[in-house]
């Protein structure tokens, strides 16, 4: 089974998206609240994709997305997908993220089939 890293501070997005996720059989989840606590998970766990919201309070999800794509291209840890998940709608900051690493975009609110099929395509893609 394929773990998945949910890094969301707002525990009614978190449990929205965790339930989209166990609907379609993704049971091995992890979720953190913070950046720093996500980060620091991240980099001691094994996953097939994080999911990362871009504005959490402590370390936003850019620089949580930057340090973990650095590990990664430095081989420290196992290169997998970062997702975006964001309200932001401006083009600017969709740019910044895909500069950084992200390999996909999900704007929020979203729906269940746009979290999913994001993750399908991402996921075969690594």
């Amino acid at each position: 089974m394929t773990r998945l890293l949910l890094i969301e501070d707002h525990p009614q997005n978190a449990r929205s998206f965790l339930r989209m996720l166990l609907n379609h059989g993704y049971e091995a989840l992890d979720w953190e609240q913070t950046g720093i606590s996500g980060l620091e998970i991240a980099l001691r766990g094994t996953y097939g994709a994080i999911l990362i919201d871009l504005d959490l309070p402590d370390l936003d999800g850019m620089h949580v997305g930057l340090a973990l794509y650095g590990h990664m291209l430095k081989g420290r840890i196992p290169r997998v997908p970062l997702v975006a998940l964001t309200a932001r709608t401006d083009t600017s900051t969709r740019a910044e993220a895909e500069r950084l690493g992200f390999s996909a975009w999900i704007a929020k609110p979203c729906t269940e089939t746009t979290l999913i099929e994001t993750l399908r395509k991402v996921m075969g893609a690594h």
